[in-house]
């Protein structure tokens, strides 16, 4: 094995999956961990196990900050849109949307990753028999990304509807309506729902989406349009009334309603 080997074998992962970010050394570091393994259980093929230990912990740890930074994102570009909606009808839903902008500020800045990097325990059996580095580096690298985005996504909204609870209150939540449609828990949901989308769509995207990471276009994105409407829709018009007949209190013109 040398680095020309392991090189080509990247190019192939690259190319069947480009959403994979490209660290410094990593064909070092695959090369190190082939030429450096030793045998742990007869007829098990402990190079390709500890290739994929190696890069699962790398690809674990890039995928969670990405992860976390597209949730955050997510998450306060739906709050943003919320506040940029107008005056909700409730005042409490103002003071809810204060919750959500506070917490949304204080997000944590980076995804705790030390559990997800160790989740590589028993992968090693999807290798087969024989050593064998283009499917170590897949479970391995490929795999880790996979698991260090989701879990860092997971961590991140939860954290995030966990803070706005507790600041403002389970009940309060439950009982509050924003609009006629909207109640304070669908909005913490559809927040919420709006970062696994966004997170979802950017997993194995080719180019990571730069600026918003939300479709507008898509169900999460139509959440806030309760609050968009009650802020910006003009009162309806009264209903017409039928032909030949006055609304309620008032007489039709010329045509003087009877006495009785």
């Amino acid at each position: 094995m040398d680095l020309n080997t392991i090189h080509e074998a990247l190019v192939d992962l690259y190319r069947r999956n480009p959403h994979l970010p490209h660290p410094d050394g990593l064909a070092q570091h695959v090369l190190d961990a082939w030429m450096n393994a030793t045998p742990t259980v007869p007829g098990q093929p402990y190079r390709s196990q500890a290739v994929i230990e190696a890069t699962w912990a790398i690809g674990a740890r890039l995928g969670a900050q990405r992860g976390h930074q597209v949730a955050a994102a997510a998450i306060r570009d739906m709050v943003a849109d919320g506040l940029t909606a107008g005056s909700v009808p409730n005042p409490e839903g103002a003071q809810l949307l204060a919750v959500c902008a506070r917490m949304a500020d204080e997000l944590p800045a980076q995804p705790d990753t030390r559990e997800v990097t160790g989740r590589v325990r028993g992968l090693f059996q999807w290798v087969g028999q024989r050593e064998d580095l283009d499917v170590a580096l897949r479970i391995g690298f490929g795999h880790g990304w996979l698991a260090g985005h989701r879990d860092a996504a997971d961590r991140l909204v939860e954290h995030f509807a966990d803070e706005v609870t507790a600041a403002f209150g389970e009940d309060k939540l439950a009982t509050l309506f924003l609009t006629v449609e909207l109640t304070g828990e669908d909005l913490i949901a559809a927040i919420c729902s709006a970062a696994y989308l966004a997170c979802e769509q950017d997993q194995t995207a080719a180019v990571p989406p730069e600026g918003r990471v939300l479709q507008r276009g898509r169900a999460a994105g139509k959440a806030f349009a309760p609050i968009h409407q009650a802020a910006h829709t003009p009162p309806a018009p009264p209903p017409p009334t039928a032909p030949g007949r006055a609304r309620p209190g008032h007489h039709r013109t010329g045509n003087p309603a009877p006495r009785r």
